[in-house]
């Protein structure tokens, strides 16, 4: 795993960081849905 980070943190523009980019945004933004109702309440 960390030899993969770190070939992903050597290549900035390779399609490594744009791919987990997208995908923490997309995990983002279903924890965000998913959470909401919660944050809501408080």
């Amino acid at each position: 795993i960390q030899s993969k980070l770190k070939r992903i943190e050597e290549d900035p523009e390779g399609a490594g960081t744009a791919n987990l980019y997208n995908c923490i945004r997309d995990v983002s933004s279903v924890a965000n849905r998913a959470l909401e109702p919660l944050f809501e309440r408080q």
